[in-house]
């Protein structure tokens, strides 16, 4: 293919994502966390979740978890460690961990240990010392792996 025509595709390419994030960028972001069958209901839900206090949101997220809602909880999980709440932060690194894949519940395909190191040092940064030992052990596990 030539080059003209790698950049009359990608111009189009272009327009295309410019139209649809002018139409749907906010529904894009939520159907991208959620799915395309989400409903108000649920976002509302976790609007007015997000009016809670930390301690609360940590409460609810477990909830979520404990109904099978990975992503709920995820999303609830990141507001609450974006305020300060240490284990919110450490859970969510737990979600990314692959060293307690299958353990805990999580809305990912696959394992991701440099993200679930971001959040084990968020979470230690904050005062955790459950995640300053799980960073230890995925920051050793991606030493040996690379």
């Amino acid at each position: 293919m030539s080059r003209n025509a790698l950049l009359a595709i990608g111009a189009v390419v272009l327009i295309i994502v410019t139209v649809l994030a002018t139409q749907f960028g906010p529904q894009l972001l939520v159907n991208m966390r959620f799915g395309d069958d989400s409903s108000a209901s649920q976002e509302q839900a976790l609007a007015k979740d997000f009016d809670l206090p930390v301690s609360e949101l940590f409460a609810r997220a477990q909830d979520y978890l404990a109904k099978g809602d990975a992503n709920s909880a995820l999303a609830i999980l990141e507001e609450s460690a974006r305020r300060g709440h240490a284990p919110s932060a450490r859970a969510v690194g737990e979600m990314y961990d692959p060293t307690l894949w299958g353990e805990t519940p999580s809305p990912f395909s696959r394992p991701n240990p440099r993200e679930a190191l971001r959040w084990y040092e968020k979470a230690a940064e904050l005062g955790d010392q459950d995640a300053i030992n799980r960073a230890n052990i995925v920051r050793t596990m991606l030493a040996v792996g690379n």
